[in-house]
């Protein structure tokens, strides 16, 4: 059976800067003629003037889309913008079994890029492979139940519906104040990336801003962008305790506060706890695997995160 070896790899950024070399040849690598521009003269002087937003694209320019906003995939410089996978964008991206371009949720590929079917995937239909809804319990070795959280862009997420597409699972807790995240956040991503959907698949939980505050939507979009990872796989758990406190990850470790299996998972029950938290689970039914950082309920027979993922990939 072919094993899989996951590498940590320190994280860093590469700019893409503009090339001072860039040919103004007017053909396209195909040969083609670019068009000539039709843009209107200024009338001032009857001169033709470039300018950023104009939308032509002028030679010291990557792009020109007719504005000077950001975030819409040419800056306010002409210059591309990354952007990142999103379900709706028609590519199916790691984490997705579908991704049909469309916002129809009743269709064969559900708004959550799930397989609306009968068969599982995710959507209307049962959730894959052998998750139960409500779960077995919450401590190591158990079946979790379904977990529903709201992402960066406001969705909704249910993670049974991602349950059987992949042969790990991650759910890692950060918050913006964390020095650590900024490190390890990225390099879990790149890993995810590298081995594949079908492999690995991760959820990553903001739980407090810098300020120590729930986030809100548009701070988690911040943080997924700053971090490299799809905002749709970018959650919020954070929110008021039914004791009246403010809590982060209220439904992945403190729940409802009552008893000692009172969150998601069954862990960290000493209100300590180190940052990330990465939790794994079987892919294929959502077993409690492993967490790191964390004084655990039960005892996992694994050093790390890294350790307990190549085990299940290599089954």
């Amino acid at each position: 059976m072919q094993s899989y070896r996951i590498f940590i790899v320190a994280g860093f950024m590469l700019a893409c800067m503009p090339d001072d070399s860039v040919s103004e040849d007017l053909r396209s690598e195909t040969g083609a003629e670019r068009p000539t521009d039709s843009r209107p003269s200024n009338p001032s002087n009857g001169n033709e003037e470039p300018n950023c937003g104009d939308g032509f694209v002028d030679p010291d320019e990557e792009c020109d889309d007719g504005n000077r906003r950001d975030g819409d995939g040419c800056d306010h410089l002409c210059t591309e913008e990354e952007q990142q996978p999103r379900c709706g964008d028609g590519r199916v991206d790691p984490g997705e079994n579908c991704d049909d371009g469309n916002g129809i949720d009743d269709d064969d590929c559900s708004n959550n890029c799930r397989r609306n079917d009968s068969s599982g995937g995710g959507g209307s239909g049962s959730p894959v492979g052998g998750c139960l809804p409500q779960g077995e319990g919450n401590s190591i070795g158990d079946r979790l139940k379904d977990l529903q959280l709201t992402n960066c862009n406001g969705d909704v997420v249910s993670l049974h519906q991602f349950c059987g597409s992949t042969k790990a699972q991650l759910v890692v807790l950060s918050t913006e104040w964390c020095p650590s995240c900024d490190r390890v956040l990225p390099d879990v991503e790149s890993n995810v990336q590298n081995l594949g959907a079908a492999n690995l698949n991760a959820f990553y939980v903001m739980g407090e801003t810098a300020g120590r505050v729930p986030p809100t939507a548009s701070q988690c979009l911040s943080y997924a962008r700053a971090k490299g990872v799809d905002p749709a796989r970018m959650l919020m758990d954070g929110g008021e305790a039914p004791n009246g406190q403010i809590v982060s990850f209220k439904e992945i470790l403190y729940g409802d506060f009552r008893g000692e299996n009172r969150g998601w998972i069954n862990a960290c029950l000493n209100g300590r706890f180190g940052l990330p938290l990465i939790i794994v689970l079987d892919g294929q039914d959502y077993t409690y695997v492993h967490t790191d950082a964390c004084g655990e309920a039960g005892q996992s027979p694994h050093a790390n995160w890294v350790d307990a993922v190549n085990s299940l990939l290599q089954r």
